[in-house]
């Protein structure tokens, strides 16, 4: 990939999922935040790294969307100490780098890229690992990652309230999409074909028997309603207690998620049936493929 490709690529993501992120990091930490960027190609990790200041906090992610590559961000001591005390409802967190700093930044970068699956995941092939996140003392620390087919460096200026910091964002691509070019090898070299000469059948026509669902009915599939949902940072989950109330995003008389497997299969409203709680269906989902 080009470094032309690869900004128009990255200016598409960036505007879809900018949105998300900025609203999952404003959500935790509480503080308006801004961003901007410049891309470069890079052909030596470690030797553009040696920009950076360190130690610093490193977070790595394997990406496959249809393309498969390695995200390594590196975030500057200062900057990473502040995203952590602010997880922590502006907590004194020290001045060192150590391994409380690492998991709470690792659980912020987890809520970012579960609200970015979300709301990916409908289109499918979209697949993030889990988040590795370790502190590096030197570029030196980098040098056993190894370069992908085409490398990229992506530098933020991240400014929170009236505090700036610089993060690094190493684009790795491992495998890139070959569709032309597998289908010039599956192609192969042009051959003769006669049109087949079919005997015509007269013999009687085969039976048609309906298909035997019988063999599924007794599978049992989880389902479940959602009433509405909500994204809290930690230190007010911390905050609750008997008799806290939780706002969610639904409003009053809104219809209620069904979901079948995981799967959004209908909507509907709440209903009581003798004691119990029960909800009759207002509405099939459009993509849900159960039939009759």
């Amino acid at each position: 990939m080009k470094l032309e490709q690869f900004q128009e690529v990255f200016k598409n993501t960036y505007d879809r999922y900018l949105g998300i992120v900025i609203d999952v990091l404003k959500q935790i930490i509480g503080k308006e935040l801004k961003a901007d960027f410049s891309i470069s190609e890079i052909e030596n990790l470690e030797a553009d790294a040696s920009g950076f200041e360190f130690p610093a906090v490193s977070v790595r992610l394997v990406i496959n969307d249809g393309v498969k590559y390695d995200c390594i961000f590196l975030i500057k001591k200062d900057f990473g100490l502040m995203l952590h005390s602010m997880l922590l409802g502006g907590m004194d967190v020290g001045d060192k780098l150590n391994e409380e700093v690492c998991d709470g930044i690792k659980e912020i970068v987890n809520q970012v890229v579960g609200q970015v699956k979300i709301n990916a995941g409908e289109e499918g092939g979209f697949d993030v690992s889990e988040a590795e996140v370790k502190i590096v003392e030197s570029p030196g620390d980098l040098k056993d990652v190894k370069l992908g087919l085409s490398n990229f460096r992506v530098l933020y200026n991240v400014t929170i309230d009236s505090n700036s910091s610089e993060v690094y964002h190493y684009v790795l691509y491992r495998e890139e999409k070959k569709a032309e070019a597998e289908k010039e090898e599956v192609a192969g070299p042009e051959v003769e074909v006669e049109k087949a000469d079919f005997q015509s059948l007269t013999a009687e026509k085969a039976e048609e028997k309906p298909a035997n669902m019988d063999v599924l009915m007794d599978v049992e599939l989880e389902v479940v309603v959602e009433l509405g949902k909500k994204m809290l940072p930690i230190r007010d989950i911390l905050k609750l207690g008997k008799g806290s109330v939780i706002e969610l995003e639904k409003a009053a008389g809104e219809p209620l998620d069904i979901y079948v497997n995981g799967r959004k299969f209908a909507e509907g409203e709440v209903v009581v049936v003798d004691d119990s709680f029960g909800i009759r269906i207002t509405q099939f989902a459009v993509n849900h493929r159960l039939k009759k």
